[in-house]
């Protein structure tokens, strides 16, 4: 509601002056006020933090954040709570970036015709999403379908070819591997992998999830509207936004929670 009320005492202003405004510029005050209008609607509220200092509590937590070996930070950090059929749950989405740094080695010819060797370090940049929240129902427990650090070798593999091409199951023993992997289990994560790419599902000791994965647009607004479009801009923020596939992650680990209640 706020935004909303803020925005229209804005836009007369802004309206006006656009004409003076570069095209990029007033494209990004769009998307800005629509992206947080989307965060309202779906009860996603910034929380204050510190990168690298967030960075090193989570690897402390959760093996997805022991990557980078030049630098670990976290750039974004959401708080949110969901609330289903059987479960509700408080949870918290964050952006993770990290940095790999590798020494390149390469030959060249200088001006005295002698080939000789130089070295120089490169820096690769990688990003990866998630989700954390208690989950309660298991510990130490993974369902990999992207490199883990540290994970080890596969503990189980269900019946399902289409599931073992792109997860593996880690857990403590392939018992407990094969209670939680029920065939339900195992139909919604190859569901999931349809809509997520590169998805990690790792509970740690402490029985806390964290559900990762490549994708950065699960809280992004599809709405494309500017400011110069006075009476749609207002209607895209008094309408609803809904993140699709922040809304199908959460249903995943309320539906994987649901099948897992029975065998604990």
């Amino acid at each position: 509601t706020w935004i909303i009320i803020a925005a229209g005492g804005a836009l007369t202003l802004l309206s006006g002056i656009t004409a003076y405004y570069p095209h990029h510029i007033m494209s990004k005050v769009s998307h800005a006020l629509l992206q947080r209008d989307g965060l309202l609607d779906n009860n996603l509220t910034p929380v204050t933090f510190n990168g690298k200092a967030t960075a090193r509590q989570f690897q402390q937590r959760f093996s997805e954040f022991h990557r980078g070996n030049y630098s670990r930070e976290i750039q974004e950090l959401l708080k949110g709570s969901y609330q289903g059929d059987e479960y509700s749950f408080e949870y918290h989405y964050y952006h993770f970036h990290y940095v790999d740094e590798r020494i390149v080695t390469e030959t060249y010819t200088d001006g005295n015709g002698r080939v000789r060797t130089r070295t120089r370090r490169e820096y690769d940049h990688y990003d990866r999403y998630g989700l954390i929240l208690p989950f309660g129902l298991l510990r130490n427990f993974a369902v990999i379908g992207f490199s883990l650090p540290g994970a080890g070798k596969a503990t189980y593999k269900p019946a399902s070819n289409r599931f073992n091409k792109v997860f593996k199951v880690v857990a403590a023993s392939e018992i407990e591997a094969a209670k939680a992997m029920k065939p339900t289990v195992v139909v919604a994560f190859e569901e999931l992998s349809n809509v997520l790419s590169k998805v990690n599902f790792e509970v740690n000791d402490a029985a806390d999830l964290c559900l990762s994965f490549a994708d950065k647009d699960l809280i992004a607004t599809p709405n494309k509207v500017k400011i110069s479009e006075f009476d749609a801009f207002i209607e895209a923020l008094e309408g609803e936004q809904e993140f699709q596939k922040l809304k199908a992650a959460l249903s995943h680990v309320h539906y994987v929670m649901t099948k897992l209640d029975s065998n604990f």
